[in-house]
């Protein structure tokens, strides 16, 4: 019941408190790490530890994670004696310790201030992607700009696809004024992922290369448009075409997530107009924003979001009977009573939603 942390952490201050009280010889190093390879839980701190233990145990500590990484180092030179790797790991595995000896010598060399030797390490031993997204933020954390952009370039070229070591290559060009090479990787995650935050981004970074806003941002939706000609459509895009008797239409979400994001509202309102289909919660957004002038422009908005709720709605149907009462309330009578009247008519198996209407008409 999570005792057996508790107790571990307990034995943990008294052996702080021993430390502190009566700082051991060098000789301690040995004790100390026999007890780390049998502490099945990894909660040791060693910069704790070495806090309390004094300058003979981190002498002696140094010398101990420099020789433990020396020696692995060499037993990996010997082709008899190396194991499959591939990519840090120990037949598909992580290498654990591996992973231990680099990290115990990395830290150490920096707590002591020896950056040089520690991005050497850091150099020449580089398997992993975080590795060398490490590398590139210490290289940076030491004023070291040149660097950093040799080793976020590198990283990228051997993961491609791995997400920390691009946001590395372009916090390294953005900085350093590389302004069209980072313009090409945000245009390149905006058409992967056309989410607001990437279309914001892709804007400032077109901006940043010198490019027109307007012209820029007009490319933008122009291969939106394209890119929804193309697509093909999809089952929940058919479902959401029930709401239209034209099943023409295309899916116009991206280009609605980019003209709420600039707050333009008619826009979006024009272009979610049948035939076109759009997401039921881009469409909710769209009619909330309506001002109460213009109330009735908001009902069909609500219709169709409810016609794809209800296609999906399970039991106690609290959200569907919430856009109900969303909906009347925009509704002058008669359409109100009549639109209710539709759907008790329409979901009377439906007993738990027909009992969420009682009340209006």
């Amino acid at each position: 019941g999570g005792e057996i942390g508790h107790l571990m952490h307990d034995v943990l201050d008294i052996l702080l408190r021993a430390l502190q009280a009566e700082q051991p010889s060098g000789q301690w190093v040995d004790t100390w790490f026999n007890l780390l390879a049998d502490d099945p839980w990894g909660l040791w701190s060693d910069a704790v530890v070495l806090d309390a233990a004094g300058p003979e145990v981190q002498q002696a500590y140094s010398k101990r994670v420099a020789k433990d990484w020396q020696a692995w180092v060499t037993s990996q030179s010997s082709p008899a004696q190396k194991p499959e790797v591939y990519s840090g790991s120990v037949y598909g595995r992580f290498d654990h310790q591996r992973y231990k000896f680099r990290s115990r010598y990395l830290d150490d060399l920096k707590r002591q201030g020896d950056s040089q030797t520690a991005l050497e390490v850091m150099r020449t031993h580089l398997e992993e992607a975080h590795e060398y997204c490490d590398l590139i933020a210490y290289c940076e954390a030491l004023n070291k700009p040149r660097e950093a952009l040799q080793f976020a370039k590198a990283a990228h070229k051997r993961y491609p696809n791995d997400h920390r070591c691009e946001e590395a290559l372009l916090r390294c060009y953005e900085r350093d004024g590389w302004d069209d090479e980072a313009l090409a990787m945000r245009r390149k995650q905006l058409e992967q992922s056309p989410s607001s935050e990437n279309y914001l981004t892709l804007l400032k970074a077109a901006h940043a290369a010198g490019k027109n806003q307007a012209d820029y941002r007009t490319e933008l939706f122009d291969w939106a448009r394209q890119r929804e000609a193309e697509r093909p459509s999809t089952m929940t895009q058919r479902m959401w075409q029930s709401s239209s008797k034209n099943n023409q239409g295309n899916n116009v979400s991206v280009r609605v997530v980019w003209l709420l994001t600039d707050k333009a509202f008619d826009e979006a309102l024009a272009l979610v107009q049948p035939p076109h289909v759009c997401e039921p919660d881009l469409l909710l957004a769209i009619a909330r924003k309506l001002p109460a002038s213009r109330s009735l422009e908001a009902v069909p908005l609500l219709h169709r979001v409810f016609d794809i709720k209800m296609h999906m709605a399970q039991n106690p149907y609290r959200e569907v009977i919430g856009l109900v009462l969303e909906t009347v309330a925009h509704m002058p009578q008669p359409a109100r009573s009549q639109w209710l009247a539709r759907l008790r008519a329409e979901y009377k198996p439906k007993r738990n939603f027909i009992k969420g209407l009682e009340g209006l008409s």
